[in-house]
């Protein structure tokens, strides 16, 4: 069960606890993994290709003591059998879960008019339907004080310019997870979404290079434009999206679920 205000600990928010952490390849998936296996956390990583499992579990096995356990799997989450792999891998790793952090790649940058059905359809498989299919799987095995945390996009709250399959699809994710916190509510299972600004990840590259050209400017401009668009006036490092994370991921936010924790910079003015 997750610990009442009366006997909370701090030193002991995820120390010995299970947890899955998806797209833990690079990035801000990997930057939590990190931050769970430094905590004292047993971690099961996933990314798309085996090769980038390895790597990550290898990495985190480093950091960790022998106590703790770090197991991977590799899959498709865009498919329909690649979430029920994941939570077989960690059933098979861990039987019962404290947290499952559902992260996926990024849907196709474009505008609403120009993109084709195949780009609307990759992004519904991979950025949508992918979140409904890890929750489903992941939900038996969560533990009651559980957290499944999504990490979303600041599009929830404000559409961002030429990402239009993710305004769209991104705001869909959240609705239904928190559709899914008031049903999963009674067994003490909580369901959040981390809305990301720019991080400094390889998909912010992949964007701005996109941006970029859009434009007929240098990548390095696009970086300067979103970092000047930020109040604080700089991009997120995936370390400071980890700490977030790992806080929604604990009993510090026991009391927190069906809905979303904005971390931007300010530069949402919806926020």
């Amino acid at each position: 069960m997750s610990q009442t205000p009366s006997n909370f600990a701090w030193g002991d928010l995820w120390r010995g606890r299970r947890y899955v952490v998806c797209g833990a390849g690079h990035g801000m998936g990997l930057a939590t993994a990190r931050a769970l296996a430094d905590a004292g956390a047993h971690v099961l990583v996933h990314a798309l290709r085996d090769a980038s499992v390895q790597a990550a579990v290898k990495q985190l096995s480093e950091r960790a003591s022998p106590a703790q356990k770090i197991a991977g799997c590799a899959a498709d989450l865009s498919t329909p059998d690649g979430a029920a792999r994941v939570a077989a891998a960690a059933q098979e790793a861990f039987g019962r879960l404290h947290g499952w952090v559902a992260n996926t790649g990024g849907p196709p940058p474009g505008k609403a008019l120009e993109l084709s059905d195949a780009h609307w359809q990759q992004a519904f498989d991979g950025t949508f339907l992918a979140v409904v299919r890890m929750l489903r799987a992941a939900a038996p095995l969560l533990e009651p004080g559980a957290a499944f945390v999504s990490i979303q996009s600041r599009s929830v709250r404000e559409p961002i310019e030429s990402l239009s399959t993710s305004n769209a699809l991104r705001a869909a994710a959240a609705a239904f997870l928190r559709d899914a916190g008031r049903e999963l509510g009674g067994r003490g299972v909580r369901v959040l979404a981390v809305l990301p600004g720019m991080v400094t990840t390889e998909r912010l590259a992949e964007l701005s290079e996109h941006r970029a050209r859009e434009l007929g400017v240098a990548p390095e401009e696009i970086h300067r434009t979103w970092a000047a668009q930020a109040p604080l006036g700089r991009l997120a490092t995936p370390e400071e999206l980890a700490r977030v994370i790992l806080v929604a991921l604990s009993d510090v936010a026991g009391y927190m679920t069906g809905t979303t924790l904005l971390v931007d910079g300010g530069t949402s003015r919806a926020g």
